[in-house]
């Protein structure tokens, strides 16, 4: 798959992959009993590992579009590309703020996952 020349829509897609991709690391945090009923000592390890394996995939989508275009000599296309990547996750950080802000409001706090 190829990413649009937009570089708008294209910020856009790489920031809803990285929210995509969070969003399932955290359902299975939250619904694998690995992470709770494992042996003592694996728990930490498979927590870094996680870690270590998400600060790659992060870095990835966040910075190897830009890169590329930079190594390319588009510098400009660049810095604009990270810009709207950092714009649009930032949309969504806020987004997914306000859903805990009124669903705590509201008493919907972790309802739908109790009924799993």
């Amino acid at each position: 798959m190829t990413l649009p020349k937009n570089l708008i829509l294209r910020g856009f897609l790489l920031a809803l992959a990285a929210v995509v991709y969070i969003v399932g690391i955290s359902f299975l945090i939250f619904n694998d009993a690995a992470f709770s009923n494992g042996p003592i000592f694996l728990g930490p390890v498979l927590v870094l590992m996680l870690l270590v394996f998400s600060v790659a995939v992060m870095g990835v989508l966040f910075f190897l579009g830009p890169i590329w275009l930079y190594m390319e000599n588009k510098k400009k296309d660049a810095l604009k590309l990270l810009a709207w990547i950092f714009v649009w996750f930032f949309i969504f950080l806020v987004s997914v703020f306000l859903i805990m802000i009124i669903a705590n409001q509201l008493g919907w706090s972790g309802q739908f996952f109790e009924d799993m």
